[in-house]
């Protein structure tokens, strides 16, 4: 064994790993249930808004594998949904609701991986579905920004 090779393989095992911090296993599910609960009481206050009139009417006159702005999914699941449960605002935005609800336990899992106490999870957790965006798409059947996006902006042509 050389000694570069024995330097190596010391550098390598001086690294201990630490031991994660415990999951904030009463609070962040209160979180994430609270959020669902507000987002599924809402969600019949208002009728389709744009985005989900497009994406009903992609799914459902012009199905296809892909479309020029977005990719298949969310449009077929549109189409799927309606035809599922026929002018059901609550069935067609359930999906997006338990999304955002189950994106608030992530974050907290996201924190804790980042060696957050608990205190900081439960911040984590509730500061996803307060943010503006995820509060307003949170309602929507909309495709998912960190899901669907390709990376590059739409040309709009």
């Amino acid at each position: 064994m050389s000694a570069s090779s024995s330097t190596a393989a010391a550098e390598t095992t001086d690294r201990i790993p630490r031991a994660l911090p415990p999951f904030a296993r009463s609070a962040v599910p209160v979180v994430a249930a609270a959020t669902l609960a507000l987002l599924l009481a809402l969600t019949t206050r208002y009728d389709y808004v744009t985005d989900e009139l497009y994406f009903l009417a992609a799914g459902k006159f012009y199905p296809d594998w892909g479309y020029m702005d977005q990719q298949p999914l969310v449009p077929l699941l549109a189409a799927f949904l309606d035809r599922t449960f026929p002018g059901s605002l609550f069935a067609f935005r359930l999906l997006p609701a338990v999304a955002t609800a189950l994106g608030a336990i992530v974050a907290a899992f996201m924190a804790r991986e980042l060696g957050g106490s608990r205190r900081a999870q439960v911040l984590a957790a509730a500061a996803y579905p307060l943010s503006p965006w995820i509060l307003l798409n949170g309602h929507w059947l909309t495709r998912p920004q960190w899901i669907c996006s390709s990376g590059r902006p739409s040309s709009g042509r």
